[in-house]
């Protein structure tokens, strides 16, 4: 099944799930809403996470860059 979606370019779901949930947090520490900000920190260990899971060093990488290091993550996990 990996095969078929790398083939197509398309991400399994849990990969989207952790798009996702980093471009939320990404979104919330990047506000200019006070209250959000400080909500995106509370969960500073859940950013932490999913960053190191991809290798992404900084909240303050570009989306492209974010996509990327996913995608990349994904092509080395695939079995051809």
């Amino acid at each position: 099944m990996r095969q078929l979606l790398f083939y197509c370019e398309v991400l399994p779901m849990a990969y989207l799930v952790d798009q996702q949930t980093i471009m939320f947090y990404k979104r919330l520490q990047s506000s200019k809403n006070i209250v959000l900000r400080v909500l995106g920190r509370l969960k500073h260990d859940v950013i932490v996470a999913c960053f190191s899971k991809y290798g992404i060093r900084s909240i303050r990488s570009s989306v492209f860059d974010i996509k990327q290091m996913i995608w990349l993550d994904f092509v080395k996990n695939v079995q051809m």
